[in-house]
């Protein structure tokens, strides 16, 4: 899944902070013992593995 169109305005600082972000989202769904989205889950573990990629 490519995630170009979402990205292609960002700076480093902001792929940072959005991967942060949707790191975030995710532990704190976890923690708070919400039942998991599994699609959600997996679209925002891709976006979040795209950014850090994106990053380095």
């Amino acid at each position: 899944m490519s995630f170009d169109n979402y990205t292609r305005n960002w700076d480093t600082d902001e792929r940072i902070n959005r991967a942060k972000i949707i790191s975030n989202d995710i532990i704190n769904s976890i923690d708070n013992g919400e039942e998991i989205n599994y699609s959600l889950f997996l679209m925002k573990a891709r976006k979040f593995e795209y950014c850090k990629e994106r990053v380095s």
